[in-house]
């Protein structure tokens, strides 16, 4: 409960005092604790005592100290006798493990202050633009003044003002430069902490491979992170397999993409694996739930689309439902394809049940589940986009060779299609054969 998980925080509090003119902590040193200020003042400031902000009642900073252990980017100076309350990031670890709150709050305010990280690199970067033109057109004026002889002793005064106005200019572009070099190291901090996040909770790819021996997984995200995820569980007797296209992409999508995982995990441990359409039904009313997405008129609409199977190796069947997703089987060179439902797993306006189809499994059936950015990528000869034509072309040229050279050929024929075009989704596609 919030307040089971207040109780927890307060447990891990510490209250500190500090005298005026006392040194928290400083640039360079490894950060190890989150602040909140209680009463006073606390200045944040480099090593050449230039400040960038102050920390008064209620606020708080060395947020960052608590998602990683890189060293603290400026010094911390308390103004006034002033009171605190720290957590270590040991504690917070321990306590964000056993609190998914917690979790979902660290996530939310992560995303909030890259945001604003964003918004005020921006700023600055429009900012140092105008700096830069200003400064050009100093230096023109001083090149034209100095070939100007016969004015020299008239413009002198002139001269030296403008001087003084680039050197106080260069001196303002080279601490908005020290911002945002702050703020990108910040930023790219937080991206990685995210990436860290996300291959813990994707499945080890060796793990697939031991229950089915002849299957891939081509898994290319656009940025750092990925909107696109794959999901394995296996029980005794049956395998469950799926992949999922999160809403975006970079870190709005990996977000997507762990809550998705995290639902999956929850939703098999409570339920048995015996029909995929009740486990997507289960996830979209997750997802519906944590975004608060309580009607067909919500706003936030973000979800995933998503196509699972469940295999009995025993009875050799085999399920499948999808959400926008299909499933393709290719059989004696024929594609057979299973399309998903024309729903997505979130908020939607004519919400139905997901439909399950059930398959008999023969031998050297080989079968595919992906997201669209394979399809969706723009390359070739016109630089338009590859479309689901072309990708079943592909997939029945090479669908009778080993799982492991289809994986080759797969990311050889992108390389050619792309060429030195930007990648313009993650892409996702997983193969397996009976």
């Amino acid at each position: 409960s919030s307040i089971e998980g207040m109780r927890k925080i307060a447990e891990n509090l510490e209250k500190v005092y500090v005298q005026k003119k006392e040194r928290i902590f400083s640039i360079g040193e490894t950060g190890d604790a989150f602040y909140i200020v209680l009463d006073g003042e606390i200045r944040i400031h480099d090593k050449n005592d230039y400040s960038y902000s102050v920390i008064r009642k209620n606020q708080y900073f060395g947020d960052y100290a608590l998602l990683d252990s890189t060293v603290r980017a400026a010094s911390a100076t308390a103004m006034v006798d002033t009171e605190m309350l720290r957590i270590s990031r040991s504690s917070f670890v321990q306590l964000m493990a056993g609190n998914i709150n917690i979790m979902r709050g660290v996530i939310s305010s992560l995303i909030e202050k890259i945001q604003t990280q964003v918004e005020l690199e921006k700023k600055i970067e429009k900012r140092n633009r105008i700096l830069q033109q200003q400064k050009e057109e100093i230096r023109t004026q001083h090149d034209a003044l100095s070939l100007q002889h016969f004015e020299i002793e008239k413009q002198r005064d002139q001269i030296v003002v403008k001087n003084t106005m680039l050197e106080e200019q260069t001196e303002e572009i080279t601490v908005q430069r020290n911002v945002l070099a702050k703020n990108q190291s910040e930023l790219r901090s937080s991206i990685h902490y995210a990436e860290n996040i996300q291959k813990a909770l994707l499945p080890i790819k060796k793990k697939i491979k031991k229950s089915l021996p002849e299957s891939f997984v081509f898994y290319r995200p656009k940025d750092i992170v990925s909107g696109d995820f794959y999901w394995f569980k296996k029980t005794k007797n049956r395998i469950l397999l799926a992949a999922g296209d999160s809403t975006g992409h970079g870190i709005p999508g990996a977000f997507m993409s762990i809550l998705g995982i995290s639902a999956l995990d929850q939703i098999v441990k409570k339920s048995s694996f015996d029909d995929v359409s009740k486990i997507l039904t289960k996830l979209r009313k997750k997802i519906k739930k944590f975004l608060h997405q309580n009607t067909d008129d919500s706003v936030l609409r973000d979800g995933m689309d998503m196509a699972i199977c469940s295999i009995n190796l025993e009875e050799m069947q085999m399920q499948f439902a999808g959400a926008f997703r299909p499933l393709y089987l290719i059989r004696k060179g024929e594609l057979i394809e299973y399309k998903g439902d024309r729903q997505p797993i979130s908020v939607y306006v004519n919400e139905k049940k997901f439909t399950k189809h059930s398959i008999s499994l023969q031998k050297d059936d080989v079968f595919y589940i992906f997201s669209d950015g394979y399809v969706d990528q723009f390359g070739g000869e016109q630089k338009k986009k590859m479309k689901i034509v072309r990708f079943k072309e592909l997939l029945l040229q090479i669908s009778h060779l080993s799982m492991k050279k289809q994986h080759k050929k797969i990311e050889e024929y992108m390389e050619k299609w792309q060429q030195n075009m930007e990648q313009v989704d993650d892409m996702l596609i997983i193969g397996f054969r009976f």
